[in-house]
């Protein structure tokens, strides 16, 4: 039986994703020449209210960092009121899913004794952001990495910082941490009846041990170990055929061959570098993302693609203000591209 009870909250989403910025905007702000001419910009878009709320205590990247992460606020804050309330509970499970990343951003930043601006850390409610504030209170990585344990991760807390203890290497601590991510996000799609959440979460999922395997076998790291690092791969996953590949080379063309993205071949022959491999790859995720929310009809799913997508978009332009703050700007724009239509490099 259809759930008539998405009905106006679908129909909010659809047109909330209307509002997403085009490639079209997004080249324009990639030809401004200042942060001020950024921030006028935006201030023409469905942006505007944030950054005009921002402007009355902030000014430079800090207003729009500030402005960004309102934005990120309001979009929670808006998803929650239209979805109906036999939705809420399972739209709440799927936000705090997402909290694990903001808190080892924070755990990384602990190990390199560096601060963290909550600025720079957004779509989380205001439970996840009083986890956030526990773990930057601590003085340091190993009472940070312990703290986890007061915010609802007990399990993880106890066998990183056990292993962090051992090896003394904050590195290996905070894979754990972002491995225990991907298992929650296997379980909860493994259990979640709505069929187009649970292939936004696969999505997720497979971007994850795709391009696990594709650095460890970049590394030299064999087949058995690199079996180790993934999450619940299928016998068949791209993944476990990366795994088999002989070199960096020949996995690259594997997936060229099995996702039809025509040259990345040549891009990684040209410079050797898998970064750009992997950008592909999340684009396609993206690409897997915003299907599922034109699919999906009186449901979650475009609930929860929308989230995902308004996350991209966020980050699409954060990179671009940081890129206006530093001479070279490439590294920061090759990791944007555009949400509407057919997702592709927009730079």
């Amino acid at each position: 039986m259809v759930d008539l009870s998405y009905g106006y909250a679908n129909a909010r989403v659809k047109a909330m994703k209307c509002c997403l910025l085009g490639e079209e905007t997004l080249r324009g702000l990639f030809s401004v020449g200042s942060l001020s001419e950024y921030i006028d910009m935006l201030e023409n878009t469905a942006y505007k209210q944030s950054f005009v709320d921002a402007s009355t205590r902030d000014e430079g990247i800090k207003l729009v960092m500030a402005a960004l992460r309102m934005e990120s606020d309001r979009t929670i804050a808006k998803i929650k009121r239209i979805v109906p309330d036999n939705g809420q509970e399972r739209l709440q499970s799927l936000i705090s899913l997402w909290e694990l990343k903001p808190l080892q951003v924070v755990l990384a930043a602990k190990a390199s004794s560096l601060p963290v601006d909550p600025l720079y850390i957004d779509f989380l409610d205001a439970a996840g952001k009083d986890k956030v504030k526990v773990l930057m209170a601590a003085p340091d990585f190993g009472t940070a990495l312990q703290a986890l344990s007061k915010v609802g991760y007990k399990a993880i807390s106890a066998k990183a910082y056990s292993e962090y203890s051992r090896s003394k290497d904050f590195r290996v601590a905070l894979r754990m941490i972002g491995r225990h991510y991907y298992e929650n996000v296997y379980e909860f799609a493994r259990k979640e009846p709505d069929h187009e959440v649970r292939h936004i979460l696969q999505a997720e999922l497979d971007f994850f041990n795709t391009s696990t395997a594709l650095r460890l076998r970049n590394a030299g790291v064999g087949e058995k170990e690199i079996h180790k690092a993934l999450v619940k791969p299928s016998a068949a996953s791209l993944a476990m055929q990366i795994s088999k590949c002989a070199d960096t080379a020949s996995a690259v063309a594997l997936m060229e061959k099995s996702f039809k993205l025509a040259g990345i071949s040549k891009a990684y022959a040209d410079s050797k570098n898998i970064w750009e491999v992997e950008l592909m790859l999340e684009q396609r995720m993206f690409s897997r993302i915003l299907k599922e929310t034109r699919i999906s009809v009186l449901s979650l799913g475009a609930i929860f693609g929308y989230i995902f997508l308004k996350r991209r978009e966020i980050a699409n332009l954060r990179a671009i203000a940081l890129s206006l703050q530093f001479p070279s700007r490439d590294a920061f724009r090759k990791s944007v591209y555009t949400l509407k239509g057919d997702i592709g490099a927009s730079g």
